[in-house]
């Protein structure tokens, strides 16, 4: 049984439990958090565990009754979602152990030429001790007991690839739009964000081609150190109003990239499809320009857990796990930004 179990996991796709991780307190947990993942910690998971991994998930628990993911497991997860985000790959990203973050360096540097006072006016002191809150996202997800029953089945990947492409999308809508006090602010979200009218009543342009200015204007809006590393945002619905527009000879006025597989530009600048942004209506901003890694700030707390919901969806021979991570994001300079926004009348 030994040697059909070692078969099993040296077959299973990198990431796996049994991907070959040399540190023996590793592989230990990892085999605990799979036998949990299939059979919980409940009489069916503690017979097929030996004490030393029930120890190690033991050791692993947290207050919500939930365990923490093996360190490999979770960074790939965040690997995996970072690969299906928009906003995350072009914002600042760093880590925090802590539920509050004070944001610094946010206002920018004062300078003076010889021996001119350098001083900072208080709003810049407001603006420096700015705070972001750390918040909680669960994901929840059923899987049918036959499958966890199946040795042969890869339920660590299939978790993973089914959580990281729900956190990719959630934190896309919250990093762009908001979704509530209990979320990261959102970029359209912030009192500070400047806005371009399209100067069309309920439409981002008319035959006149009158709204394309508009995006003109909004990036050449933006000084020169943000517009250089400028990126647009807006949703697949709004692109593909923009890929309609034509000019009066018929002619398409946003050309794809002529290479195949280049990423598409607008007016020189790159391109990402947050999906939670709005669509093209009145009073709506569908559309923002800005630098990214300067004017926005993601923060992640290590340590996802995960728990195992039994009882709840046993009538339907199903089993769900939750997971939470734990996440902050604030648009912490505005002035990196301009929303164009769509008219009412």
């Amino acid at each position: 049984k030994q040697y059909e179990e070692a078969v099993k996991q040296a077959a299973r796709p990198a990431g796996g439990a049994g991907g070959g991780n040399a540190d023996p307190e590793v592989e230990l947990r990892k085999s605990a958090f799979e036998k949990f993942l299939r059979r919980g910690m409940g009489e069916s998971g503690r017979s097929v565990m030996t004490p030393e991994e029930i120890r190690a998930l033991s050791q692993a628990s947290d207050a919500d009754g939930g365990f923490l993911v093996p360190t490999d497991w979770e960074s790939e997860l965040i690997t995996q979602a970072y690969n299906e985000a928009a906003i995350r790959p072009v914002a600042q990203v760093g880590p925090t152990g802590r539920d509050t973050v004070f944001m610094p360096a946010i206002a920018k540097p004062t300078v003076g030429w010889g021996k001119a006072n350098v001083a900072v006016s208080p709003q810049e002191i407001g603006t420096g001790g700015e705070r972001m809150q750390i918040f909680d996202l669960r994901a929840l997800t059923l899987i049918h007991n036959n499958t966890l029953d199946d040795a042969d089945a890869d339920v660590w990947g299939e978790l993973m690839m089914l959580f990281s492409a729900a956190i990719a999308e959630a934190e896309d809508n919250a990093f762009a739009v908001g979704a509530g006090h209990e979320s990261p602010q959102g970029v359209l979200a912030h009192s500070g964000l400047t806005k371009v009218k399209s100067g069309v009543a309920s439409a981002l342009t008319d035959s006149t081609h009158k709204g394309f200015d508009r995006l003109i204007s909004a990036l050449y809006g933006l000084k020169k150190t943000y517009r250089r590393n400028a990126t647009w945002a807006f949703n697949s619905n709004t692109e593909a109003v923009l890929r309609t527009l034509k000019d009066g000879n018929d002619q398409y006025l946003w050309q794809p990239p002529v290479q195949a597989g280049a990423p598409a530009t607008l007016l020189g600048r790159p391109i990402i499809n947050p999906e939670g942004m709005p669509d093209i209506a009145a009073n709506a901003v569908p559309i923002v320009i800005g630098d990214w890694r300067r004017g926005y700030k993601i923060r992640d707390r290590r340590g996802i857990t995960v728990q195992r919901l039994v009882e709840r969806y046993a009538e339907y021979d199903q089993t769900g796990f939750m997971i939470k991570r734990r996440v902050g994001g604030q648009c912490v300079l505005p002035e990196a930004f301009k929303g164009v926004q769509i008219a009412a009348d």
